[in-house]
C-alpha cells in the first residue's frame, strides 16, 4: 500500500532536486566494474555512523509474501518512525535508531534528505541526501537498485572489504547462494537488467552486479509504478527526479544493448 499525504510526517516535504544532463554525461565513467577493496568496508562510512556492528535476526518466514513496500523520506529512525514502518510490513533490527536502520526484511524506497545508513544482512548501504534507492530485503537475499542520486559515491554498497559505488540505472543483488544464477535469487525478478556479471566476496556472499532499466522498474513493480502515477505531490517530486534520470540514462546508454527479465518475473497490473 501507498502511504502518503499532507500531515503524515513520512513522504511530505521530500527534498529530491533535479539532476542535470552534465552530471550524467560525467556518470559514464562510473561503470559497473568500479569495485573497490578496502581494508576495512566499515571504516569507509564511520564519518556518517558508527553503529555496524551485530547480526540481524528475524523470525518471519523466508517463504512469507513481503509486503508491497513502503517510502521513507525520515532521517531519523524514531520510535514513531520504526512503528510507521512495522505497520507498512517493514522489519527492523536490532540497532536501528539515528540515521541507522537495520533492514531485517521489506521492501522501501529510501528517499532521505540527510545521509542514512541501511543495514541488511548482505551489506551496509551508504545513502547520501536526495538520493532514491529501491532496496527489498527477503531475508536471504538483496537488491539495491539505484533510481535516483546527486552525486559520484552517493550510493555505497560495502559488504566486508569490498565497496561499490552505484549509480542511477546500476543495482547490485546479494545472496549466499553462491551456486545460483541471478533468476533463481532475484528479489526484483520484475525489473529488466542487462549487462550482469557476478563477484564472490568474503563470508561466502555472491554479488551481481547488473545495469537495470528504471522505467521497466517505474512501470512493473506495483509500489513504484503507484509512486509514478500518484497525485501527492511527495510522491510526484520523487517520481519526477527518477523519470528524469531514466531519459537521460537513455540516451546515454542506448549502444548497451537490450535489458530483459528474470524468468520468474511477475510485473504490475
Amino acid at each position: 500500500m501507498v502511504h502518503g499525504g499532507a500531515g503524515n510526517g513520512f513522504v511530505s516535504g521530500i527534498g529530491a532536486r533535479p539532476l542535470t544532463p552534465d552530471i550524467y554525461f560525467g556518470m559514464a565513467g562510473r561503470a559497473p566494474t568500479d569495485i573497490t577493496r578496502v581494508p576495512n568496508g566499515q571504516q569507509q562510512m564511520h564519518l556518517y555512523d558508527q553503529k555496524l556492528e551485530g547480526q540481524i535476526t528475524t523470525d518471519v518466514e523466508e517463504e512469507e509474501e513481503l509486503a508491497e513496500g513502503t517510502v521513507m523520506a525520515n532521517n531519523s529512525f524514531d520510535t514513531e518512525t520504526l512503528s510507521y514502518l512495522a505497520s507498512t510490513g517493514v522489519i527492523a533490527g536490532p540497532g536501528s535508531g539515528g540515521n541507522f536502520f537495520n533492514l531485517a526484511r521489506g521492501k522501501v524506497l529510501f528517499s532521505p534528505k540527510k545521509n542514512i545508513i541501511v543495514k541488511t544482512h548482505e551489506a551496509n548501504v551508504f545513502i547520501a541526501a536526495n538520493s532514491h534507492v529501491w532496496i527489498v530485503e527477503t531475508g536471504a537475499d538483496v537488491a539495491i537498485c539505484d533510481l535516483s542520486d546527486t552525486h559520484a559515491g552517493a550510493v555505497k554498497v560495502i559488504s566486508k572489504n569490498r565497496q561499490l559505488d552505484l549509480h542511477p540505472g546500476l543495482e547490485v543483488v546479494l545472496t549466499r547462494d553462491t551456486h545460483a544464477d541471478l533468476d533463481k535469487v532475484n528479489p526484483v525478478p520484475e525489473i529488466a537488467y542487462r549487462n550482469v556479471r557476478s563477484e564472490k566476496y568474503e563470508d561466502g556472499i555472491k554479488a551481481f552486479i547488473a545495469e537495470f532499466s528504471i522505467i521497466s522498474a517505474l512501470n512493473n513493480v506495483n509500489f513504484l509504478h503507484r509512486i509514478a502515477t500518484s497525485d501527492i505531490h511527495g510522491h510526484q517530486k520523487i517520481a519526477s527526479v527518477v523519470m528524469k534520470n531514466a531519459a537521460i540514462l537513455s540516451l546515454i546508454t542506448n549502444s548497451k544493448g537490450s535489458y530483459k527479465l528474470s524468468k520468474t518475473a511477475v510485473v504490475a497490473k
